[in-house]
């Protein structure tokens, strides 16, 4: 009778961690600095969901900070923000401007790169030169991460 009990909670146990989902959820926002001007201008933010709230990391310059963290509101803001952004409009070809017959391109331009993961599939957004002209919801969606990481957004451009 013990064996079969023992049996019973072993499969049990089996089943519930099969069918638990293992799949992680975070938003990341990277900026790599110009490459000439900036080069070691470096920040990472990263938002991590968990039950109650949602754990914010700022890694700036090489330095790690945890922050306070945000509610679950504010992050499925920059969620909705986030998934606005179109694929055309995050694409490194529209970093290269055609003025009649003039090919403008940002030479000295930062890297903004958003990344949200969940369960494994993940939608990767990157610009050169974050500006609000050329890219509106991928620069307001970088305005929210900035803001809900307590960092002033003044200076995405």
């Amino acid at each position: 009778m013990i064996y079969k009990f023992l049996c019973f909670l072993f499969l049990l146990f089996v089943i519930s961690c099969a069918s638990y989902n293992h799949g992680v959820e975070y938003l990341e926002y990277n900026y790599h600095g110009s490459p000439i001007s900036r080069k070691d201008d470096k920040i990472l933010i990263k938002y991590i969901p968990n039950k109650k709230d949602i754990k914010v990391e700022l890694t700036y310059h090489g330095k790690f900070y945890s922050r306070k963290p945000i509610k679950k509101k504010e992050y499925q803001e920059m969620l909705k923000m986030f998934l606005k952004i179109k694929n055309e409009d995050s694409a490194l070809a529209n970093d290269t401007l055609t003025v009649k017959e003039v090919e403008i391109v940002y030479v000295d331009a930062g890297a903004s790169e958003i990344i949200y993961t969940r369960c494994g599939d993940t939608i990767k957004h990157l610009v050169l030169g974050n500006r609000k002209d050329d890219n509106k919801n991928f620069y307001d969606t970088s305005v929210l991460i900035y803001k809900n990481a307590g960092l002033d957004s003044k200076y995405i451009d």
